[in-house]
């Protein structure tokens, strides 16, 4: 019998799937400042920790199903957040310069766009880098984010001639 721990890492599993392809595990894929959004899922996980660690020992489940619970509910709540930027932005896509640094191909996972942006190196889905090589200048459309975390819409690496 699947207890009430077990019934939670399950209903966290399959909201985890849907949200994955409702479209936030490419939301995760083309965030730029992810870094303050990660807060709240890693706040909401210790809470659920503290909350389960004052509960009266003979109530307390095995370690175990608390780990997995503690996993999927940092995953169902970073995919959720990372949707949500994505979902409730509304601001206008900005054009940005980056350097294209690397088109990472992989048999195990889509091939990946490497772009130095402001300083530091961001990746990205290459399916939405149209036209970029190794090398090349980029055009990256950033947009805000509804949560505060920009991502990237699109980048587009133009002709050399009309540059």
């Amino acid at each position: 019998m699947i207890g009430r721990t077990g019934k939670l890492a399950a209903g966290s599993f399959i909201l985890a799937v849907l949200l994955w392809y409702a479209g936030a595990g490419d939301a995760q894929a083309k965030m730029i400042d992810a870094g303050p959004l990660v807060a709240i899922p890693v706040f909401a996980l210790g809470y659920a920790l503290v909350a389960w660690q004052t509960r009266p020992r003979r109530e307390k489940s095995g370690l175990a199903l608390v780990a997995i619970g503690a996993a999927l509910g940092a995953f169902v709540g970073w995919t959720l957040v990372a949707g949500l930027n994505v979902w409730l932005d509304r601001s206008a896509a900005e054009p940005r310069d980056a350097d294209v640094v690397d088109m990472r191909t992989s048999s195990r996972s889509p091939p990946v766009a490497v772009v130095l942006f402001e300083g530091r190196r961001v990746d990205f889905p290459a399916e939405i880098a149209h036209g970029c090589k190794e090398g090349r200048h980029a055009v990256l459309s950033v947009r805000r984010g509804g949560l505060g975390a920009r991502w990237v819409e699109k980048a587009r690496c133009p002709d050399v001639k009309s540059r």
